[in-house]
């Protein structure tokens, strides 16, 4: 218990998480299709986007949470919504890669089962004060 009582004193570290797993998608999202790993046997793209968006939704939550924003569920379904959106759009501009509405339902899915997972999680009085 010690430990959270030391993290929230410096609430700004609860956005490690988010901005690691914004600079990954990031990162991944908009490089040329060539490079992409999607090609190699057994690799599931589709599942990749649910994955990543449904953590990013998870932790951009919990920064929102401890920001003490009162809408922080709506505002983390938002916030992960526009980033989606924003990388399809680059998308379209960087060669082999399209701008996809399959994608952005694959995020939206994993945005509100991140949300959801959060909700869960949230039942727990231990927990509660963390995420």
């Amino acid at each position: 218990m010690d430990v959270i009582k030391k993290i929230n004193k410096y609430p700004f570290l609860y956005w490690i998480p988010s901005l690691i797993t914004i600079i990954v998608i990031s990162y991944f999202s908009l490089m040329p299709q060539e490079i992409i790993i999607s090609k190699q046997p057994g690799f599931n793209f589709n599942f990749m986007h649910l994955f990543a968006y449904l953590f990013l939704s998870f932790f951009m939550g919990i920064s929102l949470f401890h920001s003490k924003l009162k809408n922080h569920y709506n505002l983390a379904i938002l916030y992960c919504f526009l980033f989606g959106t924003l990388i399809e759009i680059l998308q379209y501009f960087i060669p082999g890669r399209l701008f996809g509405i399959d994608d952005l339902i694959r995020n939206t899915i994993g945005i509100v089962l991140g949300q959801g997972a959060r909700n869960i999680l949230r039942k727990n009085k231990f927990l509660k004060k963390i995420i």
